[in-house]
């Protein structure tokens, strides 16, 4: 097996699985898969929060080992992708003002930042900012160094989540043995390789309809705009139809993808039915109606999201664009412009604008693997550990025990007593019995005696050494 020194780790923390991807960055700018491994996460992930530590802790030693197994080295870093429910941004400014003009200077900007850094707000943690224009007296630009001004506003939006989230990430990799390097955020990593810059330009909604949440992004004047994650995805359509139908919910996704239909017209004539497993029949218009009713909520909740930006649909001309597991529902186009009424266009991505390279043909075919991938374009620190070190090597370099030295062999004294004692296992053990076996040599087949004159001789020597005064074997203590 080929083995990598430098490679970048990935690791998406999915709500229905955990992917994990190890690749190299190409001078084409392409990436390079060396290897990749994926573990369910429905038992300890819930609306993309880790809520069980030992469950998480067991898939993240397995997705270790298993890209270890492909790169043939170990993993000692990653960059994480961080995401969830709760996830939103908050414009925040900062204001300088100067006795006298000023010229703009990078520590001015620093200074800003910085101040905004520190304003965290309670029970949230900052995880990201994006810079927006700044304001000079009147005039606004996004590059103020090196104009004059007596007063400087600095608008930051922040992008927030749940206090301790990055903390907890941190110390469950850390009980693998794995350093976070960095912490980006998911969604805005995959938008980086699916927004165009000129959609970015004009204005767009980006949108990641997932399994347990949905994640919000507008873009406008190249720049990040608003961001928020809504806790509801295609699972919530699974469980609705499991509920109304009281079927489990693995039949429940079966039959969701199955008819694979969103919100379309429905002929109330159409007599048509579908069968649950254990034989039951229904209306498919009532199945249909049930899962335009949880779309239409979804896609309320994004819409709500763009009203509470500075923006509005009309302003935004590149549309809205779908991507995630929802995204591929059949009718999913007409259903946002049905429920949002926008004019623009609503498109449904189609993949990753980044290039990348793998030998297996069947990778990444569901689109499962995008955001990992997405992770490695944003990193450049090497993630390889070394050699792997397996458990037994853990003492290396082992010592060996020196063979102790050979002592002389004194031949028994047939006049003293022999001493006896009781093993562990009841045998009788004497002393000189015991020593005068042990030091016996051993001796080629063609040198062995038969069994039967062994045993003679056995029982020879112990009537000799009996004669030379032992009385007794073994006490009625032993």
């Amino acid at each position: 097996m080929a083995t990598h020194e430098n490679f970048i780790v990935a690791v998406e923390l999915g709500s229905s699985k955990v992917s994990a991807v190890a690749g190299e960055k190409q001078p084409d700018g392409a990436v390079r898969i060396l290897a990749f491994a994926q573990e369910p996460s429905e038992t300890f992930i819930r609306k993309g929060r880790i809520y069980n530590i030992d469950k998480f802790g067991q898939c993240l030693s397995r997705l270790k080992e298993k890209l270890e197994r492909g790169v043939g080295m170990s993993v000692a870093k990653a960059y994480v992708g961080i995401g969830g429910m709760g996830m939103h941004t908050i414009l925040n400014s900062i204001t300088k003002q100067y006795p006298d003009r000023v010229k703009v200077t990078e520590q001015m900007i620093d200074v800003l930042q910085d101040e905004n850094n520190g304003s965290q707000p309670i029970d949230r943690d900052i995880i990201g900012v994006v810079p927006q224009e700044y304001k000079l007296d009147a005039h606004r630009t996004d590059d103020p160094v090196g104009i004059l001004t007596q007063s400087l506003t600095g608008n930051f939006l922040n992008i927030v989540a749940a206090a301790q989230t990055k903390q907890q990430i941190i110390d469950n990799f850390a009980q693998c043995r794995i350093e976070v390097v960095d912490l980006p955020v998911t969604f805005l990593s995959l938008a980086d390789n699916m927004v165009s810059a000129r959609q970015r330009q004009s204005g767009c909604v980006f949108v990641d309809m997932g399994a347990q949440t949905t994640s919000v992004a507008i873009f406008k004047g190249g720049l990040l705009r608003h961001l928020a994650v809504i806790p509801l995805g295609g699972g919530n359509i699974t469980t609705d139809i499991a509920t109304a139908y009281q079927i489990d919910e693995a039949e429940a996704e079966e039959i969701k993808l199955k008819y694979n239909f969103g919100m379309e017209y429905i002929d109330e004539e159409d007599k048509e039915i579908f069968t649950t497993s254990d034989g039951r029949e229904y209306p498919l218009n009532d199945l249909k109606k049930l899962v335009s009713a949880r779309l239409e909520e979804i896609i309320l909740n994004v819409k709500y999201q763009i009203d509470l930006s500075q923006y509005k649909l009309s302003q935004l001309m590149s549309g809205i664009v779908l991507t995630g597991g929802v995204a591929k529902t059949g009718g999913i186009d007409s259903a946002f412009k049905l429920v949002t009424d926008i004019q623009s266009p609503v498109l449904v991505s189609r993949g990753l604008k980044l290039t990348y390279r793998t030998g297996k043909q069947d990778f990444n075919k569901d689109g499962s693997y995008d955001c990992a991938i997405s992770l490695i374009d944003k990193g450049n620190e090497n993630c390889c550990g070394g050699p792997v070190v397996r458990p037994t090597d853990i003492f290396s370099p082992q010592i060996k025990p020196e063979k102790p030295a050979e002592q002389p062999v004194t031949p028994a004294d047939p006049q003293k007593p022999a001493t006896s004692t009781v093993s562990e296992d009841g045998r009788i053990r004497g002393g000189d019995i015991a020593t005068g076996m042990a030091q016996e040599k051993e001796t080629t087949a063609e040198e062995q005696p038969k069994k039967t004159s062994k045993l003679k001789a056995g029982l020879g020597r112990l009537a000799n050494w009996a004669k030379g005064g032992l009385t007794k074997l073994v006490s009625e203590d032993d």
